[in-house]
């Protein structure tokens, strides 16, 4: 008798265990009430901004070439890499005479 009672108290003791993990296993898969928010977009990509191409009355020039002759009213042009914001050209480029205590020069933006 001491044995049906023992073995009844093992089937017990595993359909116990069992029924214990199944519970937790199922208790653990439940989703959470709140989604995790989308990542946030990559950052956009930085672009070098250059001049690419710069003119003084049809002539190439770059910062070591020194132009002589340059008349009154020169035509200065500059080409860039990229768009460039029409808004803050004016006050993004200065010209100094040189010649007279770097005083600054008047100029006139255009676009083509």
């Amino acid at each position: 008798m001491m044995n049906s009672v023992t073995k009844s108290k093992e089937a017990f003791n595993i359909y116990y265990f069992l029924l214990i993990g199944f519970i937790i296993s199922f208790t653990g898969c439940k989703k959470s009430p709140t989604s995790l928010p989308p990542p946030p977009p990559p950052p956009p990509t930085i672009t070098s901004f250059e001049v690419r191409s710069q003119t003084i009355n049809s002539i190439s020039f770059n910062s070591t070439k020194t132009l002589r002759g340059i008349n009154n009213n020169p035509i200065i042009q500059l080409s860039f890499s990229d768009k460039v914001d029409k808004n803050s050209v004016s006050s993004a480029i200065s010209y100094n005479n040189k010649s007279q205590s770097s005083s600054n020069v008047a100029f006139n933006v255009s676009y083509q």
